[in-house]
C-alpha cells in the first residue's frame, strides 16, 4: 500500500519513528470499499488527511507486522511551542 523511505530512533518521544508514503493505487478493492464506509474517497480523487486518519497501519519487518500510528505532524512539539 506504501512504502518506507526512512526510519530512526526519536531519543526526544523514546520510540523508533518512520517516514514514508500511502499510495491508494496500492489497496485492495475490499480495503478500499471499507474504508469508503466511513470517509468517502473515489479512485483517482486526491488523498485527504480524512481519508488518512480513518486508516489502521501496520509496518512489515523481516516478515513481521507493528502496529504503527499516522502522524501528521511531528510527533514531539507538533505546535513549536519549544522552539
Amino acid at each position: 500500500v506504501g512504502f518506507i523511505k526512512s526510519t530512526a530512533f526519536g531519543h526526544t518521544v523514546g520510540k523508533t519513528l518512520a517516514y514514508g508514503y500511502i499510495s491508494k493505487e496500492g489497496f485492495q478493492e475490499s480495503q478500499l470499499m471499507e474504508r469508503r464506509k466511513s470517509v468517502p474517497c473515489e479512485k483517482g480523487s486526491k488523498i485527504t488527511n480524512k481519508w488518512l486518519k480513518a486508516g489502521k497501519y501496520e509496518v512489515g519487518d523481516k516478515g513481521i507486522l507493528h502496529s504503527a500510528k499516522l502522524h501528521l505532524k511531528a510527533p514531539f512539539d507538533p505546535s513549536n511551542e519549544r522552539i
